[in-house]
């Protein structure tokens, strides 16, 4: 199926340098090319499949959904379930 995130969407959406502390999965669910590099469309999860998140004052932000990049995807695959 495929989905096609609008420039608004995508202005919401974390975009992330390295993985998140935490991260043994990745689904890989899409990509996006820009100036600033090559990110992929990411959910990361913990060793049990859980979505990963993290406190954020009163708030919860999560994993789901987010830009990682691609890099840093590729370099961390040795240190994946």
């Amino acid at each position: 199926m495929l989905i096609v995130i609008g420039s608004e969407e995508m202005a919401k959406k974390m975009f992330l340098e390295s993985l998140p502390f935490g991260t043994k999965r990745v689904q890989v669910k899409g990509y996006h090319i820009c100036k600033e590099g090559r990110y992929l469309f990411c959910v990361c999860m913990d060793d049990q499949g859980r979505i990963l998140s993290r406190t954020e004052g009163s708030g919860t932000a999560s994993y789901a959904d987010v830009f990682i990049r691609d890099i840093a995807v590729i370099t961390s695959l040795t240190k994946f379930d």
